[in-house]
This record gives C-alpha cells, sequence and structure tokens, in this order.
C-alpha cells in the first residue's frame, strides 16, 4: 500500500472464505466495516512485516507509506455519522474557501 488512507479502506473491506450450511459448500462472503463514532484519538498501526511461505520468514516491508498532515475519515463512515458530520464539514469547507480567497487579495 503507497498511502495510508487507501490501506485503511482495503482494511474495512475483506474477502472472506467459509463454509455455508444453506448452500453445503465454501462461500465467499465480503465482510465490510464502517465508522460508527470517531474517537478523540485514533491510533493506527502499520504492520510493516509480510511473511515469505518460500523461505519461512517474516520480511520486512521497505516501501514508503504517504499520508496526510489532517486525516479525513468521511468515506469511512456509515451513513448516520456522514449525515451528523455533513453540516460542520461544509461550514469547515467554507472556511477553507474564505480563506484561500482572502489570500488571493494583495494588500499593498
Amino acid at each position: 500500500v503507497k498511502y495510508m488512507h487507501t490501506g485503511l479502506k482495503n482494511r474495512m473491506e475483506e474477502n472472506i472464505t467459509k463454509n455455508s450450511p444453506t448452500l453445503g459448500r465454501d462461500a465467499q462472503y465480503i465482510k465490510s466495516n464502517k465508522i460508527r463514532r470517531i474517537p478523540a484519538y485514533l491510533s493506527i498501526q502499520f504492520v510493516r512485516f509480510h511473511y515469505k511461505e518460500a523461505k519461512a520468514v517474516n520480511a520486512k516491508l521497505l516501501r514508503d507509506v504517504k499520508f496526510p498532515m489532517q486525516l479525513d475519515v468521511f468515506d469511512l463512515c456509515n451513513t448516520e455519522l456522514q449525515q451528523k458530520l455533513l453540516p460542520m464539514r461544509e461550514r469547515m469547507k467554507e472556511e477553507e474557501e474564505r480563506l484561500i480567497e482572502q489570500s488571493r487579495i494583495v494588500v499593498p
């Protein structure tokens, strides 16, 4: 994974193979998770190792992971939480646009 946000999205949705008693065989399921409540602090652990089966050893991943200075998890939230966040999100967007507009105005 090259970007932190992409890694978070990938881990929120997983393909699982389980035995289905209804079908009488293994079936593919998609397990999806959404954030219901945003905590005050969100800790994210980067697993930087990958198990190589051929050599039976853990290998460290040396790839850079890019992450933003401000993490926007809006698209990782469930629809109920997104509706609660939407008014403040719009106000913040308006404020950012106002600040950008102010910076364009050159004061002599």
